[in-house]
């Protein structure tokens, strides 16, 4: 089993997984200084309203497994970044790596933060 540490940008707060269980474009997104502290990195995202639904993956709180679907709290601000769109919400910060196709979206789990 390969094991991947990696110090959260901008925190103390190591992050250990699986590196199989990160997709690329996390891995990509991870590598980059956004000049923010990252609450987590989401895939698959869909914009309905005021949330976002995503795939989560590195969630610096450890609240969810890799992968889990959750919607955020309300989006407060989306600026985009060296090229990745950041949602920022009352208390975190989530980076988009991937973008759901239309009708597609990860399968929310009722999980809310």
């Amino acid at each position: 089993m390969m094991v991947l540490k990696r110090e959260g940008l901008n925190s103390n707060v190591f992050l250990e997984t699986e590196i199989l269980a990160m997709p690329n474009a996390v891995i990509e997104a991870m590598n980059i200084d956004l000049g923010r502290l990252v609450t987590a990195y989401l895939c698959n995202v869909i914009l309905e309203g005021r949330v976002a639904f995503g795939n989560v993956f590195a969630d610096r709180f450890r609240r969810f497994n890799h992968g889990n679907g959750i919607h955020t709290s309300n989006i407060l601000s989306k600026p985009v970044v060296k090229g990745y769109v950041l949602l920022e919400t009352l208390n975190s910060v989530y980076v988009v790596c991937t973008w759901a196709g239309d009708g597609f979206g990860p399968r929310f789990s009722g999980r809310v933060h």
